[in-house]
């Protein structure tokens, strides 16, 4: 029916004159019309397109859509690490500085400050009061003295956890361990936001996609539109005629001219 040696453009243009495919926009429905030698190779080639079409574009539709899901799953799995870096760092931290919470750690410090000034002004009360009638030899205010000094000792000492210019204080501590708590929390929003978007674009992927699903299923004509053969008769019995006419028109002409 075919020779083996004829280029493909040659076979390709055949077939593009065998096979007709329309696009209805408004239905967005797929017409395909095969012409062949008989009905059941018509049918059957028609039935091929329609499988191998199918399979084609709704592989590439689940492709597609998968690849868009397996993006997100990437970018989730990226995040996931850099939220489990962010964490592992303030662990770190924490066992770094032997310190669960230097906020709170802070705070503690300044409450014994309080306490510490609390007793700091009884016991300058109570030396003056003791000065108002003793001299300040005497052993209860040198005694009173001596506590005095102890306690602001301990505030001084106390401070010096809190602020100083050495990198070992608790305001530093603060400010290192809340940078590193903002970039955790910062990372576990971003990590929530991705996953809220991958279960989005999951949903849809499979929203969006489009399926090429079969309307109705192959055909196989009840009687051979093409080719038209009383029409191709009438034509061809029509030309004979008139090119008859013309050969008995022409060879009455040239008799006439050698007569």
């Amino acid at each position: 029916m075919w020779s083996v040696d004829i280029s493909r453009e040659w076979f390709h243009r055949y077939y593009l004159s065998r096979v007709a495919v329309e696009f209805d926009e408004y239905a967005g429905v797929l017409v395909i019309r095969t012409e062949a030698f008989n009905q059941e190779k018509a049918r059957a080639m028609t039935t091929l397109l329609m499988e191998e079409g199918e399979r084609y574009m709704n592989t590439v539709a689940r492709r597609l859509a998968q690849e868009q899901v397996s993006f997100l799953e990437t970018q989730v799995g990226q995040i996931s690490e850099r939220v489990l870096q962010a964490r592992q760092a303030v662990l770190a931290y924490q066992n770094e500085r032997n310190l669960v919470s230097p906020q709170g750690t802070a705070e503690n410090v300044f409450g014994i400050i309080n306490q510490l000034e609390g007793q700091l002004t009884t016991l300058n009360t109570q030396r003056g009061a003791l000065l108002g009638y003793l001299n300040p030899q005497n052993s209860s205010v040198v005694e009173l003295n001596l506590q005095i000094a102890s306690v602001k000792k301990q505030i001084a000492r106390q401070q010096a956890r809190l602020t100083s210019s050495e990198r070992q204080t608790l305001n530093h501590a603060i400010e290192e361990f809340t940078r590193l708590q903002m970039i955790a929390e910062f990372a576990q929003d971003m990590y929530k936001t991705a996953l809220a978007a991958l279960e989005k674009g999951r949903i849809e992927s499979m929203r969006t996609v489009k399926m090429v699903s079969v309307i109705q299923s192959p055909t196989q004509p009840q009687y051979p539109m093409e080719p038209r053969r009383i029409y191709n008769t009438a034509v061809f019995i029509v030309a004979t005629l008139m090119l008859a006419g013309i050969v008995s028109l022409l060879s009455t002409i040239i008799r006439e001219h050698r007569d």
